[in-house]
């Protein structure tokens, strides 16, 4: 189920509305409905804006450390191509450094599986 509130022309306008086919289920979701918050990208990529992970520096030119202030279990950072370029498993929540020193300049999306949820972030990186 989805909803959408706003975007970024406030609560009123929401203009871009594509083949989007809306069903009725076959199976009833019998599970407690938890509220997300999620933005996505003009590329069409999805970001979760979980607030219990921070990245800094952001943007960056070597590493960033990444702060994870619930429990979690596994970092992943992709590239452009989605390609998985570093995975480092977590215990508990903490601060752990990510080096970005083996690769090239552009845009990667770290995931941190939390207990909450993954928690999708970008971290550009520069030379």
């Amino acid at each position: 189920m989805g909803e959408i509130t706003n975007d970024f022309l406030g609560n009123e306008y929401y203009y871009y509305f594509y083949n989007w086919k809306v069903q009725k289920p076959s199976v009833e979701c019998v599970s407690e409905r938890v509220a997300v918050t999620v933005g996505v990208s003009a590329n069409g990529e999805v970001l979760n804006a979980n607030k219990n992970v921070t990245i800094s520096p952001n943007p960056t030119s070597s590493n960033v450390v990444v702060t994870v202030k619930v429990k979690a279990e596994m970092l992943r950072v992709f590239d452009a191509t989605g390609k998985e370029v570093y995975r480092m498993e977590i215990v508990g929540n903490e601060s752990v450094p990510v080096d970005f020193d083996g690769q090239a300049a552009g845009v990667y999306l770290l995931m941190v599986e939390t207990e909450q949820g993954p928690s999708v972030n970008r971290v550009v990186v520069g030379r």
